[in-house]
């Protein structure tokens, strides 16, 4: 008896001892979709900013989540506006991103940061998950528009654009 009493007060200090906060919390999941996104803007964007609307159709045609793994494609439509231009801007947007397995995801969205290096427009696009699937989530959306059309920002204001999305989706 007394030697039971040993093995388990050793076995359970092992225990203890191998245990750390670390080890207790689980890891983030995270769910990355790409995609192309064409968007198009009303009116169209100038080189002086002015109030502007968009919407976007994207089909997120490749996706990997450590969250789910049912989850290997979407599609999203998302509207926003604000006061934009062919060279800087910010918006606010509305995402309804549909994922293959039929489940919904309403994604909310701020656009603060646009960069464009040689030529293309980078927006990095961050917010949350609001209702649906991975409510509470982080997502950050990176957009790369790769207009030719930057002539058209001069003459009758650039109308539509595309190019490559990566979507990420952080649950903690």
């Amino acid at each position: 008896m007394e030697r039971t009493r040993v093995v388990v007060a050793v076995v359970g200090i092992g225990l203890w001892m191998s245990w750390t906060p670390e080890r207790a919390s689980a890891a983030p999941s995270s769910t990355e979709c790409q995609g192309n996104q064409f968007q198009t803007y009303n009116p169209g964007l100038t080189i002086f900013p002015r109030p502007t609307t968009f919407s976007a159709d994207t089909d997120l045609s490749v996706c990997t989540s450590t969250a789910d793994p049912n989850i290997a494609s979407g599609r999203f439509h998302i509207e926003g506006g604000g006061v934009i231009s062919c060279t800087a801007g910010s918006v606010i947007s509305t995402l309804t991103l549909t994922w293959n397995t039929e489940e919904q995801s309403v994604i909310e969205l701020v656009s603060p940061l646009d960069l464009k290096p040689d030529g293309e427009t980078v927006v990095v696009s961050e917010g949350s998950v609001t209702s649906g699937k991975f409510a509470g989530a982080t997502v950050t959306e990176t957009l790369t528009l790769t207009s030719t059309q930057v002539a058209a920002c001069f003459r009758r204001g650039l109308k539509q654009s595309s190019g490559p999305v990566v979507l990420t989706i952080t649950s903690l």
